[in-house]
């Protein structure tokens, strides 16, 4: 799969997140949004120290750790491969030494606010528009313009909308707040937008360069 740019649409970078206690590292910049990428489903590789210097528990945080054996460095110093299972809250931190240990609320998605919500129609819709990123970003980078494979792979709408938010690995504010969203559909729109406003910008960089093949 290609690396297209991504563009968070200006309502949906927009939205409020008001819900600092699901991240307490989550702060306010007056930077200018960069563009992010689309990526495969990314492989998270941590580095673990005996003393960890804070405390960066999240919504998006792994609940569960399948560890095989891995040798320690030379530091005291471990790499591990984890891949998050479910969503939690933090309530309570318990302890931070040896580790960090807290308790913790499952985090499940509510019924849509809109019951006749097409979750289904919804989610082809999206990966509709990741296979058209996808092409255009591939023709722009000089790639073969080849038809895109299933993205959804038959996953039921929930855990397709979180595989697309994990395709935005370039910008973890946005992850967050896809994280924290507890309504499926209301985090397939927001997808859909920021993937429908990069599309768009991808159409017209692609007619520039017919126009100016050079630039």
């Amino acid at each position: 799969m290609a690396l297209p740019q991504i563009l968070p649409s200006t309502s949906s970078s927009a939205i409020p997140n008001n819900k600092s206690h699901l991240n307490p590292t989550n702060h306010h910049s007056n930077n200018p949004v960069k563009p992010f990428f689309l990526s495969q489903p990314p492989i998270h590789r941590r580095q673990w120290r005996r003393k960890p210097m804070s405390l960066r528990c999240s919504a998006s945080s792994f609940s569960e750790k399948h560890h095989t054996n891995q040798p320690k460095l030379s530091d005291d110093r471990f790499f591990l491969i984890c891949k998050g299972q479910e969503r939690f809250r933090v309530t309570k931190l318990v302890r931070t030494k040896p580790y960090l240990v807290a308790e913790v609320v499952w985090l499940e998605d509510r019924p849509s606010a809109n019951g006749d919500e097409d979750l289904n129609a919804l989610a082809d819709e999206v990966e509709t528009y990741m296979k058209d990123v996808i092409r255009l970003s591939n023709r722009l980078n000089g790639k073969p313009e080849k038809e895109v494979q299933d993205l959804r792979r038959n996953l039921f709408p929930t855990p397709f909308s979180f595989f697309v938010g994990s395709t935005f690995e370039g910008a973890p504010r946005e992850q967050q707040a896809l994280l924290e969203l507890e309504d499926t559909a209301m985090r397939l729109k927001r997808e859909k937008e920021t993937l429908r406003n990069t599309l768009n910008y991808l159409t017209a960089a692609s007619a520039v360069k017919d126009v100016f093949p050079s630039t």
